[in-house]
């Protein structure tokens, strides 16, 4: 208590559990077949509201699978403030119709922005391979030809999401295992894919917070 106040130690204990608690429930949706739980009424909502999963800091831009030129609309409006209408928003390619799951920014205490994710999430019961991945590789090659969505000190990384993938993308993981990042994909300058099954996330995620709970002896069992 010399170098904090007792309201920032339960602050802190409070988001630990109700992190917890949200991966809890979180594994509900995406392994108990009897939910019935899907990407899109179920799955993505969560996921919404828990971006932390991939990583601290980030701000929605954009949800329930808005276009890209809705989205880059969104993205100019956080980066410098401006604000475009739909009409003022063009962009020139034939997959600028494709829609996002999830489109987050990290954005630092200074309001610079860092780091942007585009999540794609598929149904529990879909085993990823080619078909899922070249659509997030399209997604990719959409913001790479629009210079407005590019600054030279923004890195972008893509997440494909599922239960399970298949021996193609296992061994597209193998091929860049000496970048030393697991479940990477693609790495190209600042743009890189990466596939990841909900178990893994997890592993992450108790691999991140498990010292906390035990030095703060929060039992999570019992949540």
């Amino acid at each position: 208590l010399k170098y904090t106040t007792m309201s920032n130690i339960s602050r802190t204990i409070i988001m630990l559990k109700d992190r917890a608690q949200a991966v809890a429930d979180l594994k509900e949706l995406v392994f108990n077949k009897d939910f019935g739980a899907g990407e899109i009424n179920a799955i993505q909502p969560f996921i919404e509201k828990h971006c932390w999963l991939f990583g601290e800091q980030y701000h929605l831009v954009t949800a329930e699978e808005p276009d890209f030129e809705e989205a880059l609309r969104r993205y100019i409006y956080i980066l410098d403030g401006d604000t475009y209408t739909k009409k003022d928003i063009i962009i020139n390619d034939s997959d600028k119709w494709k829609q996002m799951d999830i489109f987050a920014v990290r954005q630092m205490k200074n309001g610079d922005v860092k780091s942007s994710i585009i999540v794609e999430l598929k149904h529990p019961k879909v085993t990823l391979g080619y078909k899922e991945l070249e659509q997030v590789k399209r997604y990719k090659d959409v913001i790479l030809q629009e210079p407005r969505f590019n600054a030279p000190s923004i890195e972008w990384k893509f997440y494909l999401v599922g239960n399970k993938y298949n021996n193609q993308i296992e061994n597209e993981i193998r091929n860049l295992k000496h970048n030393g990042e697991r479940s990477l994909v693609y790495s190209v300058d600042n743009f890189k894919i990466y596939v990841k099954t909900w178990s893994e996330i997890f592993t992450e995620f108790e691999l991140n917070y498990d010292f906390l709970f035990d030095k703060l002896q929060i039992e999570q069992k019992k949540i």
